[in-house]
């Protein structure tokens, strides 16, 4: 994967949240997707990229997109979420995500790469793709990619619970 595939993504990514969720049949797949594609992009990429003191680009913020998100995800909403991922193991507290939140961080993000790589530079875009997903949309994009995935499969817990029913009714 080159940067000019990088940058394709994200156009991809920033289009379907735009205008292609809203029109897809397969939207919840053609999600999973692209989040896991771009996961694939910020381990493999990078390749040139370095800090740089530039400007900040223009900021274009759109106030209607959320109420877009919104309207094209209608059945996404909030899901559990651990707090403390590695430490307090069986004993940690659970908070509350939002997969409308988790699209809308990451589109920011990604706009913000496309903004740096039109006004910027690639190398500029790329290192804030590759700085961003450590401390932001990376953190976004992995629990998306767990709520789509059981919205797609349903979670495992529930297969084990409609299993073990199955099997009690046919003894």
């Amino acid at each position: 994967m080159d940067n000019s595939d990088i940058k394709t993504l994200i156009d991809e990514f920033i289009a379907f949240v735009d205008t292609g969720a809203a029109r897809s049949a397969d939207r919840d797949q053609e999600l999973l997707m692209l989040l896991d594609s771009l996961a694939l992009a910020q381990a493999r990429g990078c390749a040139g990229c370095g800090s740089t003191n530039y400007p900040d680009p223009p900021d274009e913020r759109d106030p209607s997109l959320r109420k877009r998100v919104q309207s094209a995800f209608k059945d996404y909403g909030y899901y559990n979420e651990v707090e403390v991922l590695r430490d307090d193991i069986a004993d940690t507290g659970v908070m509350v995500g939002d997969a409308i939140d988790d699209i809308l961080g990451i589109y920011g993000d990604l706009r913000e790469v496309q903004r740096r790589w039109e006004h910027n530079s690639p190398e500029d875009a790329l290192w804030f793709f590759k700085d961003l997903y450590g401390f932001h949309w990376g953190w976004h994009l992995r629990n998306l990619q767990r709520y789509v995935h059981d919205v797609l499969f349903g979670s495992w817990r529930q297969r084990a619970t409609v299993e073990a029913s199955d099997e009690l009714r046919s003894e």
